[in-house]
């Protein structure tokens, strides 16, 4: 399924700060946006917030936009509004538990969060209650889960995927390598003691972040795969709006 989508990988590498890109305004002719919450699960009910770019004469497929752990909907309106001309709508969800979406507590389970198959069930309610066949699916940081799991199951409504610093892997819980730290005499650092120099930090993490985003990429089996170099994984979508304008309007969806 994979190599049959247009798919587009953005890694940011970095540790803060701009160099270059930059923020695009709006003007006279900005597209119109509408909230509302869409009803997307029972027992207990559970509405979304969702916000929807429209622009008058604008044609193309519609784009979803998924934030990053600890984000939603409204990190995207700056860029939402930007990507009117191109999508004919531009969809951005806060998921359960984030914004101004309903905050049920989790089914207990091993991870104690929202499952990626409670996640990708509220996505496909969504996509039922906009009234979307089809639409090419972004996603920041975390969110690259739903997307693949998504994109698995329902390979039939999306039309392309946007992964943007998205980490390797599919499962919301999945666990991570965890480095033990020691001391010059070769002892465990106990957690907090950690004296690892910033910048040092910055040079491990970008090396572990540029891995990451080639694996991710291979997987997908995409040669479309961009790094944007000096810029912060939370931020870059602001930092370097220009870049990833740019990155996705070259995608041609199918």
């Amino acid at each position: 399924m994979a190599a049959l989508l247009p798919m587009l990988a953005v890694a940011a590498c970095g540790g803060g700060g701009s160099s270059g890109g930059g923020g695009v305004g709006t003007g006279p002719a900005a597209a119109s946006v509408t909230e509302r919450r869409v009803k997307v699960a029972t027992g207990p009910d559970v509405s979304l917030q969702v916000r929807d770019w429209q622009k008058p004469g604008a044609t193309g497929p519609a784009i979803v936009l998924l934030a990053g752990l600890g984000a939603n909907a409204r990190c995207f309106d700056s860029l939402a509004p930007a990507l009117a001309s191109d999508f004919s709508r531009v969809i951005a969800i806060s998921r359960r538990g984030y914004g101004l979406s309903d905050k049920p507590l989790p089914v207990k389970s091993d991870t104690q969060h929202y499952e990626v198959d409670t996640l990708v069930a509220d996505l496909k309610a969504a996509f039922d209650e906009l009234g979307l066949s089809r639409a090419v699916l972004a996603g920041h940081s975390i969110a690259g889960n739903e997307l693949t799991h998504f994109a698995g199951l329902f390979p039939e409504r999306v039309q392309g995927l946007v992964y943007l610093d998205t980490t390797f892997g599919r499962s919301v819980g999945q666990p991570r390598a965890v480095r033990t730290c020691r001391d010059t005499r070769g002892r465990p650092i106990p957690a907090g003691r950690d004296r690892l120099q910033p910048t040092k930090f910055l040079r491990i993490f970008r090396r572990a972040r540029v891995i990451d985003g080639d694996r991710l990429a291979a997987a997908l089996k995409t040669p479309h795969h961009v790094t944007l170099d000096n810029c912060c994984h939370g931020d870059f979508l602001m930092e370097r709006e220009v870049d990833v304008l740019r990155a996705i309007r070259f995608m041609t969806w199918a």
